[in-house]
């Protein structure tokens, strides 16, 4: 006895078989108690996902559809942001950069400055 697949389960369930495969699928599932079973879970399974998808969403919490209190424009995060950096390079070039400069001139790189930190005074007791 030939068996009929899910995929011609699910496409006699959904009514899109040939009548001539229709007609024997019918006949096959009077006498087959295993391809019957098969039909009857792919139909329970179909009918829950049927469901599943045409269940009603949740609604919106009215809390995210309210608008903000309190809202910064965004042209104001962009000003910020540019004195900041305005701020930074005023730092750098101002204060930061000499200094190295200085230590480099005087012999300490960049290296040598940490070493300088680390192995001497406090830090090191060797």
């Amino acid at each position: 006895m030939i068996h009929f697949d899910e995929m011609s389960c699910l496409l006699y369930l959904e009514g899109q078989l040939e009548p001539p495969r229709a007609r024997e699928m019918a006949l096959h599932l009077g006498e087959c108690a295993s391809c019957r079973d098969l039909l009857h879970a792919l139909e329970r399974e179909s009918h829950v996902l049927a469901v599943a998808l045409t269940e009603d969403n949740e609604p919106m919490p009215a809390r995210l559809l309210s608008p903000r209190g309190w809202g910064v424009p965004s042209w104001v995060w962009t000003l910020g942001f540019a004195v900041f950096g305005a701020g930074a390079y005023w730092l750098w070039t101002d204060s930061v950069d000499p200094w190295l400069q200085q230590l480099s001139n005087a012999g300490f790189g960049g290296t040598d400055f940490v070493s300088l930190l680390l192995f001497s005074g406090e830090f090191w007791e060797g």
